[in-house]
């Protein structure tokens, strides 16, 4: 699937409280932006998974972004 589709269907799931779902769709991605981690870290924030959230960020950085 496109990136930016894939993007806008985690918003979406996260939007609607279906983190598991949002998270499923980010793990099958070949292909990472920024936004698609900015959505998933937004998006645990948003429905109380802080250490999700803090979690993915710490990815992120070890990643060189």
């Amino acid at each position: 699937m496109d990136v930016t589709v894939c993007n806008v269907l985690i918003d979406f799931y996260m939007k609607c409280g279906k983190v598991k779902t949002a998270r499923s769709i980010f793990d099958r991605m070949k292909v990472k932006d920024a936004i698609s981690w900015t959505t998933m870290i937004f998006g645990y924030m948003q429905n109380s998974s802080n250490w999700e959230a803090i979690s993915m960020f710490r990815d992120l950085n070890g990643l060189g972004w």
